[in-house]
């Protein structure tokens, strides 16, 4: 629905999760694309091999570094540029 019927164009992060009780599989197959959650709860997705899991993580990871790209964290980079951080 979010960006089906909505249009929305951009990542979607879940809320923080301190209990493992989120099936990566289906977070993932549902859209979000950045799982918070403590060290704690992560856990591997079951189903990481099959070309439907590959097609929902290349889209995911590819939602997340156009977000990354398009901000202002590399706003004025150029290739080959060295980033100072204070």
């Amino acid at each position: 629905m979010l960006r089906d019927e909505w249009g929305f164009d951009g990542y979607v992060i879940s809320d923080w999760s301190l209990y493992d009780y989120t099936d990566k599989n289906q977070a993932i197959y549902a859209g979000t694309d950045v799982n918070f959650t403590t060290t704690a709860t992560t856990g591997e997705m079951t189903d990481a091999e099959s070309a439907t899991a590959v097609r929902a993580m290349r889209q995911a990871m590819h939602r997340y570094l156009y977000a990354i790209a398009n901000s202002n964290a590399v706003n004025g980079q150029v290739p080959g540029m060295r980033g100072v951080y204070a």
